[in-house]
């Protein structure tokens, strides 16, 4: 069994480097530059954001007072394994770069949010490294590789029916390769991210904010 378990994310990880990894590497850059610009952007929108920010701690306030660890584990599991999916799902959508926007939305929305701390003159750095670093560390490898995923799918489907080539790979392997690898990637690691941040990032802000 361990060897079985063994062949399988080595074979995951052989498929990783050959059509993952450059897409991961460059979403992540692009993703933090996004972020940059959405921090700076903030700056010209504040009574905007801050009516927003407030808006949405109240919500989230009031939703969090109503969960247990537990509950707020199995919410943002479920919540995170579905916008995996559906990031992966979009790439079969026959127009470019759609499965990168989730994850280019979900860097401004962190950029935003640092913006909206310094203008509320909070400890951003703080604030930042106890309620988000945690969690967010694990969170964003699922998210990149759903992300690569999808546009593995998204570039094959593209140049099937609008180029014709014929060394796209076939959507029966397509489809194959994009379920083990959310099955054994996105969803294991999804889950440890939904684990810190219900159980111990709720205990740091406790603790520390």
């Amino acid at each position: 069994m361990l060897s079985n378990i063994k062949n399988t994310y080595g074979k995951e990880y052989d498929t990783y480097q050959k059509y993952y990894q450059k897409t991961m590497q460059l979403i992540l850059v692009v993703g933090l530059l996004t972020a940059l610009l959405a921090f700076g952007v903030a700056f010209y929108f504040e009574e905007f954001i801050i009516e927003q920010a407030t808006t949405i701690a109240e919500q989230i306030q009031s939703d969090s007072s109503e969960q247990n660890h537990e509950s707020q584990f199995m919410s943002t599991f479920s919540n995170n394994i579905w916008i995996g999916a559906v990031i992966i799902i979009c790439g079969l959508i026959p127009i470019f770069g759609i499965p990168v926007l989730y994850a280019l939305l979900s860097f401004a929305a962190v950029g935003i949010i640092a913006g909206y701390g310094m203008i509320m003159e909070y400890d951003v750095l703080k604030t930042i490294l106890v309620s988000f670093v945690p969690h967010a560390i694990f969170e964003i490898i699922p998210i990149l590789y759903s992300v690569a995923i999808g546009m593995y799918v998204n570039r094959n489907i593209m140049s099937k029916l609008f180029f014709k080539r014929r060394t796209s790979e076939p959507l029966r392997k397509m489809v194959v390769q994009s379920l083990v690898g959310y099955l054994i990637v996105v969803i294991p690691v999804f889950f440890v991210a939904a684990l810190i941040e219900s159980f111990v990032t709720t205990r740091l802000i406790d603790v520390f904010l």
